[in-house]
């Protein structure tokens, strides 16, 4: 791998720091006082938390399914170059809101219609600009950039801390990395691929070559223009695919598989730890410092290391093992979470290791998952079909969670608990190891699997 190619994959990653920031700023936002004093809904607090910050989530699900509809249309490159300034209006809304915290969740609505397109097409992106050996380590750095975007927001917060409109900053300053994701992919070539399918075959040479850092008349460039030519040739021989195809005897399975592993994914409580993990701090008796600044800082480090830990590990160990692993830990450690109610020290502990497993286990297997299983002709697909339970069930679990934990308290880490063992379950009997095989190999598992 040279460096411009290194350069367009961690480029195109960037869009997983949009993901991120917006998971982590709302977390500090809704304790600021100055946000509390603006809105003064404190007879609606859990609703008004859950309504705000999963609002994001919900426009991410129209956001997963446009992009299928998009790419269709145009290339992946533009669609996300369009997404990055989508998030940006929307983080200008955001900042800008007057009156009700309506105004606030539809900006949220509105970047994260962008970010919706950005789950399905930056790993679809990077995939088609990245050489075969290492294409799913490059994959998984999208994972890593979310943390990177978390870790972001929670040290801009602890900066920005006081004043009289720091909520405003804290929401504005995301049309930064807003416009700077814009003008990444204004700069980053269209995939070899879409200009293949476009009848440019002359660009797409000179895309290959340039990511190959070699010259058009290479023998490795020449090899991987001429497969890249017959796989659109084929494509285009079998039609567009349709999501009827998801449910055919070739690929329900995988659709079964991929659209459960994301939806579980989000309920393991990782969006529970992530998103309110300051409200999580404060409610078992740490100091105000230590729960928004000083603790979520510490847990997003974790979990930035921990991402770096499972890109790593998926290769090594193995899709299904990890899920396996994980599942079992994540079971143990909400039950630990549960008893923070007497013991906070256990309870951070606690949180932390969560988000260090979770990091290492199931944050980064979906995706990886996803663009292993599919087809080609199908990946989009799919794994739009599989965003979209990421974005509903992350929706749910954001939006109940403030409800959950003002009636329950910690024990609402039980529910979580029950969800990691239905988890476990899944992982255990319905999930094939991918790793090694080709993709035929895959479709006979699949395919027996179905069978039997």
């Amino acid at each position: 791998m040279n460096g411009y190619q290194l350069i367009v994959a961690l480029a195109a990653s960037c869009g997983g720091l949009l993901y991120g920031y917006e998971i982590g700023v709302m977390n500090v936002v809704l304790v600021m006082d100055a946000f509390r004093m603006f809105f003064e809904e404190t007879g609606k607090k859990p609703f008004m938390e859950g309504f705000i910050t999963s609002s994001f989530l919900f426009g991410a699900v129209f956001g997963a399914v446009l992009s299928s509809y998009l790419s269709n249309k145009t290339s992946s490159q533009k669609i996300l170059m369009f997404s990055g300034l989508i998030f940006t209006f929307g983080s200008l809304i955001q900042g800008s809101t007057v009156f009700t915290f309506i105004m606030l969740s539809f900006g949220r609505f509105i970047s994260g219609i962008a970010i919706g397109c950005v789950s399905v097409l930056c790993p679809t992106y990077i995939a088609e600009v990245a050489s075969a050996s290492i294409r799913n380590a490059v994959i998984t750095c999208y994972q890593l950039m979310i943390a990177v975007g978390i870790l972001m927001a929670s040290v801009i917060n602890g900066l920005i801390w006081y004043g009289t409109n720091e909520w405003r900053l804290a929401l504005w300053l995301q049309i930064i990395p807003g416009l700077l994701f814009t003008l990444f992919m204004y700069f980053l070539p269209c995939s070899p691929r879409y200009l293949c399918s476009q009848n440019k075959d002359k660009e797409a040479i000179n895309v290959l070559a340039k990511l190959n850092g070699t010259h058009v008349t290479d023998l490795l460039v020449q090899e991987e223009y001429k497969a890249t030519i017959i796989s659109v040739t084929n494509m285009e021989a079998l039609g567009d695919s349709t999501y009827k195809e998801l449910f055919n005897r070739r690929n329900r399975r995988r659709t079964f598989i991929t659209f459960f592993m994301q939806f579980f994914q989000q309920c393991t409580g990782i969006n529970a730890v992530l998103y309110y993990q300051t409200q999580l701090f404060h409610g078992v008796g740490f100091s105000k410092v230590m729960s928004a600044i000083i603790l979520p800082a510490l847990n997003n480090i974790v979990y930035f290391i921990s991402s770096f830990l499972g890109m790593i590990n998926v290769q090594r160990i193995g899709r299904k093992h990890l899920l396996v692993i994980g599942g079992t830990l994540l079971l143990l450690l909400n039950i630990a979470i549960t008893k923070g109610n007497f013991r906070r020290f256990l309870f951070a502990g606690s949180v932390f290791l969560f988000t260090l497993v979770y990091g290492c286990t199931w944050g980064p297997v979906p995706k990886v998952y996803q663009a292993e299983v599919f087809p080609l002709r199908m990946r989009v697909k799919g794994t739009t079909f599989s965003t979209v339970s990421h974005f509903i069930s992350s929706w749910l679990v954001v939006f109940i969670t403030p409800i959950l934990i003002d009636t329950w308290g910690m024990h609402a880490f039980i529910l979580f608990s029950v969800c990691c063992y239905i988890a476990l379950m899944f992982a255990v009997f319905c999930c094939i190891e991918p790793r090694g095989l080709s993709m035929e190999e895959i479709d006979e598992e699949m395919v027996l699997i179905t069978k039997s």
